[in-house]
This record gives C-alpha cells, sequence and structure tokens, in this order.
C-alpha cells in the first residue's frame, strides 16, 4: 500500500508587512 502522507511537496507563505512582500517557500519533504 502506498503512504499519500510522504513525498508530499510542502509549501509556506510568509508575508512579510515590512518589504509588502509575500514570499512562497516550497519544499518536498521526504517521508
Amino acid at each position: 500500500m502506498w503512504s499519500y502522507t510522504r513525498n508530499l511537496p510542502i509549501c509556506t507563505v510568509e508575508i512579510n508587512l515590512r518589504i509588502s512582500e509575500t514570499t512562497a517557500y516550497c519544499k518536498i519533504v521526504l517521508g
């Protein structure tokens, strides 16, 4: 059985109010 909770790209969005920019960090987390 395959586990879908593994090898999923996790993207986090950080909002910098000082620079008024939104930066998204995406990385693939391995199991």
